[in-house]
């Protein structure tokens, strides 16, 4: 008799985590309509309604204690449109891309496809993880967002589509900039330089380097801070300096435009 490691395949987890979600989503819809105590979370219902605001052309934040930004609300706006229950969906399908990304990521990082299995199924086929998102959490965007960025990181293409995902997952939520060092350091000098198109740009950025390292070194005094700053600019080359302006730049223009809503 077979094994389960040698039957389960990753296409498999996924059709056994999909049906996990409808199963809920069906259930939840039942417990909504008969039972006192809601399956749907509070926060749902304030997307919903702020999402409502936009379909009237008003700001979503007249809805009381909706304090995200706009954007979510504008993405829920067919929860009026089509069906009530159109984020919990979008929020359910953003669990199981989530555990693609886990997936994927494991391989790069030189995990077999085998052995990726039991981390996929402890997202894929976790209950809580898919009942938060069944149940009207969208927290799972989130995580797309941040998994995404460091798969785009990982796979060394789509560079800037890398800096515009992390712009807006720390727009989303400003506590994925927390994640902003360690995908600096994943930037390494094998990466490859951004600016080997235009050599009189990288020309000068390494002369201007140069010349801040050798002010640093000509002075005989060792000290901490001195080596901080050094390590500092050796630190910072042009691929990670354009990664922080690109995802800051992101981030602070979808902020001023989601400010006049």
């Amino acid at each position: 008799m077979p094994s389960l490691s040698s039957w389960l395949t990753f296409k498999k987890l996924c059709i056994a985590a999909f049906l996990l979600r409808v199963v809920l989503l069906i259930y939840g819809e039942i417990q909504d309509a008969y039972l006192t105590v809601k399956y749907t979370d509070i926060d749902y219902i304030v997307f919903t309604d702020a999402a409502r605001y936009i379909t009237q052309g008003q700001s979503p934040y007249l809805r009381e204690t909706y304090r995200y930004t706009p954007i979510l609300a504008m993405m829920l706006t067919p929860n009026i449109y089509w069906f009530k229950s159109f984020g919990k969906c979008l929020f359910a399908g953003a669990d199981l891309l989530v555990g693609y990304l886990i997936h994927r990521i494991l391989v790069l990082r030189g995990m077999s496809s085998k052995d990726a299995l039991k981390y996929d199924a402890l997202w894929l086929l976790n209950p809580m993880v898919a009942n938060i998102s069944t149940r009207g959490n969208a927290e799972s965007l989130l995580g797309v967002m941040v998994l995404g960025t460091l798969y785009l990181v990982l796979t060394r293409r789509y560079f800037y589509s890398a800096c515009t995902l992390f712009g807006l997952s720390v727009h989303f939520k400003i506590y994925p900039v927390i994640y902003a060092v360690p995908l600096l350091f994943l930037l390494d000098n094998n990466y490859g330089e951004p600016f080997d198109k235009y050599p009189f740009i990288l020309a000068k950025y390494q002369y201007y380097r140069y010349r801040l390292l050798q002010v640093l070194d000509n002075d005989g005094d060792e000290n901490k801070l001195k080596n901080c700053l050094r390590g500092l600019v050796e630190f910072c080359s042009p691929l990670r300096i354009i990664f922080g302006v690109a995802s800051a730049s992101v981030f602070f223009l979808l902020t001023a435009l989601m400010y006049q809503q």
